[in-house]
This record gives structure tokens, sequence and C-alpha cells, in this order.
């Protein structure tokens, strides 16, 4: 997808769709999922279990697909 776009990206949700077209799948991501000082744990958070849990499952239907042109970074 070019420059632009490249780099480390967290998978937020992934919808697969098997159709008459055939399959696709819609990803929604964030950009720069490691964020900076990625891999560096804070001394606060050394050994300690991670008591969060994951958000719910959304039961609307997602967004639709979105094409962004990989130049310039306009929607189509």
């Amino acid at each position: 997808m070019g420059q632009k776009f490249s780099g480390v990206y967290y998978c937020h949700s992934v919808r697969h769709v098997i159709g008459a077209g055939g399959y696709h799948c819609e990803l929604k991501l964030k950009k720069n999922a490691l964020g900076k000082g990625a891999g560096d744990k804070s001394d606060d958070a050394k050994g300690k279990q991670n008591d969060r849990e994951a958000p719910p499952t959304p039961e609307e239907q997602p967004p639709p697909m979105v094409t962004v042109d990989a130049d310039s970074g306009q929607r189509l």
C-alpha cells in the first residue's frame, strides 16, 4: 500500500464474508499499534497480572468497507 501506510498496526476486528462474489475480509486497524517505547515494560507493570477484559463484541453491523488511495490517502 506504499510507504505512507507502512508500519505496525493493531487489528481491532476482522469480518469474513463469503458470498456470490467470492470471499473477502474487512479489517478494522489502528496505526502504530506498539506505540512509543514498544517492548519496554514499565516498572509499575512488571510481574503484575493483566486484569483487564476485552471489550464486548458489538452486535450492530460493522461500517461499510472503505477503500483508500495509497498515494493520496483519500477515500475513494
